[in-house]
């Protein structure tokens, strides 16, 4: 799974409760990393049904685990056990008798949360902040089928998604407060709303054997969508990626 804008940003994007606001390059980028990783996480092929919750090692073949160090390890375990997705999709079969070929609208209601404390500072003496980001999602899509050929099969889809991000953090110490002034209404204690257009076009090849059959997939997602409303940091972003 890619993404060729939010990629670069795409770990420190997932993580959400960030060290300093100098990691990034700008507020436009910051949330659209933010609204391009959501898409990825309420994509309801991704997750089907109920809590997800993962871990970004798996990304890595099993005789490259040995490439981890044990502070990443530390470090993928605790963003896995922070961040939280539910995904609730339900999709309607326009003609009931032919379900595999029918057209299709779909419907997807996701939530995301991630709860952390951190510290932007190496005073380990000092109370971490504490962090809570969450992002709600409504996704609507109509998918058209379309038999090429016996064994081939294409499908093309028009979705949108319409997401709500928020920001809640406690400032928990002396330096983080002096700073509160630079970061808060910007990065932390922020709303954020977007719309995003997402199309969509798969080739499905089957071939039928005895024994059953063997199926080739073949799925590209481009997305793109603009922030309307919230913080005025985030206005200017417009969120797009590939996967």
């Amino acid at each position: 799974m890619k993404f060729d804008k939010s990629n670069g940003l795409l770990n420190s994007i997932i993580l959400l409760g960030f060290t300093s606001c100098s990691v990034f390059a700008s507020t436009t980028k910051y949330y659209e990393g933010i609204f391009a990783t959501s898409v990825m996480l309420a994509d309801s092929d991704t997750i089907s049904l109920g809590m997800g919750n993962f871990d970004p090692n798996v990304l890595l073949k099993p005789n490259q685990h040995h490439l981890i160090d044990h502070a990443n390890r530390n470090q993928s375990i605790q963003v896995r056990n922070q961040l939280s997705t539910f995904n609730i999709p339900y999709t309607f079969v326009l003609d009931e008798n032919n379900k595999e070929f029918s057209d299709k609208i779909i419907f997807n209601a996701s939530y995301i949360k991630q709860e952390k404390s951190h510290s932007a500072f190496d005073d380990t003496s000092l109370v971490p902040d504490d962090n809570l980001d969450k992002t709600y999602s409504a996704y609507l899509a109509y998918s058209k089928y379309l038999q090429i050929s016996k064994h081939w099969k294409f499908r093309y889809r028009l979705g949108s998604y319409y997401m709500h991000y928020s920001n809640k953090h406690k400032y928990n110490n002396e330096l983080s407060e002096d700073i509160r002034k630079e970061v808060d209404g910007i990065y932390f204690n922020t709303l954020a709303n977007s719309f995003i257009i997402e199309p969509n076009m798969k080739f499905t090849y089957t071939q039928e054997k005895s024994w059953g059959k063997w199926q080739l997939n073949s799925n590209f997602s481009y997305f793109k969508g603009k922030v309307f409303s919230g913080a005025e940091a985030s206005l200017d972003a417009k969120p797009s990626g590939w996967r």
